[in-house]
């Protein structure tokens, strides 16, 4: 079907057409007439067959009968790529959002946009603050479905699409080729369209004893993998090599770059601040090659994927997330490692992630043919990755709303919003979920009666007559801030036990002993550093039956936030707690919510510890000690300004606003633009609010 035979408004047609896409590839040409036809629609396709324009297609048209629509991601890098190709379109009047943080907020603004790209965590946070603005929405893209399989992405996507079905909009499902795509589309109310077609041929094999053994029959020599991988980007490809740690892509891509050794002296760490991670990607980038992983900044990925796209970086070393939704193809994928760490052990993984990875492979306009390669250790592991990942579909997408957590954190929900009262309306909302359609809920209800019977010990709910229950102060506020249960019960217990002499790094850790927390591992190195802090009176806090062992790795992110506010330079951090920049901005945002949880759920029950624990949230954030709080009101000082300016004896915006220009420009890390701005924002009447030093 050719683009200007669809139907589509002429100026898309046009658009389209000035960006080299005539003519719509099978499936989309299956799939678009649907979604002009407002039918809900669940898309199953290989990966760069062109779901994402399909959807697109399908938001256009919905805002031509003046309804908003929302597109939902898993993860945030995704809602970032997506929310700039949603931009093209806008030269047709629109307004595209993008919302991924603050999940105690109902967004208000966002009651005067269009289009809103969010993650799953996001539009589940909006749900629960029952904006105005959801009677408006006319069309619901949810990307990236089959990751309702997650153990920990999967639940609250499941729970999401089940409360806006009920919305009466028009459905689009997104999803790799899955083999119960069917079920998932009867589950949805929606037409399916599956295919196995892929707009770049893929080739697939095994590396073992020094030759490719691809399926189709060919068999390459290649004595080691690099070799093989150098050669392609000798021929003008790239690749993405897979592998199950940090640590082996970063070795990846010094390796490549020192084989490659090109000349990219213009790339610079987008990051003030040095780290080592840091240092070693532009050394490695610089060279031709790169990693991609969690030790790296949001800003550091983004480089590292424009420059792969730019074609000054020619391979990338990157952990299996790199697969899970970036549009990031190469010519050749290297699937090292089809094991990963886990629990203390190796675990295989799943086929839908190997598929993920495999089908990066083939850049569509610049290859005419893909290559996806697995590496055996010998003869004894070919037959077994053949049989395992390259003959085998990957698994069904099964819901996993069966597990504790996530029962806890949604049951608490559903009767926050008032979509349940008792038990009868509960399971119905339960069976209006993936779970619902897929098993008889008999397989939950005890486990449902007890997350009930704790709800309701935790005081976030009451049972009254007639098996009604009704949500608590403490319990709707638990919702909106959209932590677990049981990290809400933890934070009422440490409130209910604090006392004036409660010292920082305690309330800290109290802050971060909930479920919600990702729990960084325990060297034995980093245990010299806890000592100090398990000597503490650290547990007073919390009852000994609230101690598990995740008590010592939540008492490592408590110390990590402890050094970050106390002003230790972020290289000394990453050397001392072996993480990377990335994990620092990671702990830093989630300790953001945390605490500010803890504070909130505090101000229930113990106004004082509320007082005590609210600095720490704005120490978080920017990263100083208390004394730093007041300067860092002004734009852009933050914690490196701030305590240039405080040593040079400006310890408060009254102090600077006396000050002049030409003396705070020669201050060290100021100078003369920032010294103008900060007098511009003092001159201010609207920036009185600055001066209001606490």
């Amino acid at each position: 079907m050719r683009v200007d035979e669809a139907g589509l408004d002429p100026r898309v047609a046009e658009h389209l057409i000035e960006n080299g896409i005539e003519e719509f590839y099978p499936p989309q040409a299956e799939a678009v007439p649907l979604v002009l036809a407002g039918e809900s629609l669940m898309l199953s396709v290989p990966t760069a067959a062109g779901k994402s324009l399909v959807a697109y297609l399908g938001i256009l048209n919905c805002l031509t009968k003046r309804k908003k629509a929302i597109y939902i991601v898993p993860l945030r890098a995704l809602a970032h790529e997506k929310y700039e190709e949603i931009q093209e379109f806008e030269f047709l009047g629109f307004r595209t959002a993008l919302t991924i943080g603050d999940y105690d907020s109902s967004d208000d603004r966002l009651a005067s946009y269009d289009v809103i790209i969010a993650t799953s965590e996001k539009v589940d946070a909006l749900l629960r603050h029952r904006p105005d603005w959801l009677d408006e929405i006319g069309l619901v893209v949810a990307d990236e479905i089959h990751l309702l399989t997650d153990p920990k992405r999967g639940p609250t996507m499941e729970v999401n699409m089940a409360r806006l079905k009920g919305l009466g909009a028009q459905i689009i499902g997104l999803s790799a080729t899955v083999v119960n795509a069917s079920e998932m589309a009867e589950w949805l109310d929606a037409e399916l369209v599956t295919s196995d077609w892929r707009p770049v041929p893929l080739m697939t094999g095994i590396h073992v004893d020094g030759s490719i053994e691809f399926t189709e029959g060919e068999v390459l020599r290649a004595d080691d993998i690099q070799e093989h991988v150098l050669k392609r980007i000798k021929d003008g490809g790239q690749a993405l090599i897979f592998l199950n740690s940090r640590k082996r892509s970063q070795k990846a891509a010094d390796d490549y770059a020192a084989a490659l050794n090109l000349k990219n002296d213009e790339i610079e760490d987008p990051e003030g601040e040095s780290t080592e991670v840091g240092e070693r990607l532009i050394r490695c980038m610089k060279r031709g090659a790169a990693f991609h992983n969690a030790s790296l900044t949001n800003r550091q990925r983004k480089m590292v994927e424009n420059a792969f796209r730019d074609g000054k970086i020619k391979v990338i070393g990157a952990t299996p997330t790199l697969a899970a939704g970036i549009n990031l193809p190469a010519r050749t994928v290297i699937v090292q490692d089809t094991k990963r760490y886990s629990d203390g052990g190796r675990v295989p993984l799943s086929i839908l992630e190997v598929h993920q990875m495999m089908g990066r492979a083939g850049r569509p306009r610049y290859d005419s043919w893909g290559e996806a390669i697995l590496v055996a250790g010998g003869h004894w592991e070919r037959d077994a990755l053949l049989e395992n990942y390259l003959l085998s579909p990957p698994e069904p997408v099964s819901s996993k709303l069966g597990s504790l957590s996530a029962l806890r954190t949604h049951i608490l929900s559903s009767f926050v919003l008032g979509e349940c009262r008792d038990v009868d309306e509960l399971m119905e909302f339960i069976g209006s979920t993936f779970f619902g359609h897929q098993k008889e809920l008999f397989y939950l209800e005890g486990r449902i009666m007890d997350v009930l019977s704790f709800l309701t010990d935790e005081g976030m709910l009451e049972e009254g007559d007639e098996g009604v229950y009704k949500p608590t102060a403490f319990g709707i506020r638990t919702s909106q801030l959209y932590v677990d249960p049981l990290g809400a019960s933890l934070f009422k217990r440490a409130a209910l036990n604090w006392m004036e002499e409660s010292e920082t790094i305690e309330l800290l850790q109290a802050g971060l002993s909930g479920p919600d927390l990702f729990r960084r591992g325990v060297r034995k190195t980093d245990q010299k550093h806890l000592a100090r802090y398990l000597d503490s009176d650290l547990r007073w806090l919390l009852d000994e039956d609230d101690l598990d062992d995740d008590f010592l790795p939540a008492v490592k992110s408590a110390a990590v936030l402890n050094d970050w506010i106390e002003e230790v330079p972020e290289r000394v951090i990453s050397d001392k707690f072996g993480i990377g920049p990335g994990d620092l901005r990671n702990d830093v945002e989630t300790a953001m919510w945390l605490v500010g949880a803890f504070a909130e759920i505090s101000a229930l029950f113990n106004k004082d510890c509320a007082r005590s624990v609210r600095p720490i949230e704005k120490r978080i954030k920017a990263g100083i000690k208390a004394e730093l709080l007041p300067l860092v009101k002004i734009d852009n000082v933050g914690r490196v300004r701030g305590r240039a300016l405080f040593t040079a004896g400006y310890t408060s915006p009254v102090g600077l606003r006396m000050a002049k220009e030409e003396e705070l420009a020669r201050i060290p890390k100021i100078g003369p633009k920032i010294a103008r701005q900060i007098k511009e924002q003092l001159g201010q009447e609207k920036r009185q609010e600055v001066l209001d030093v606490e």
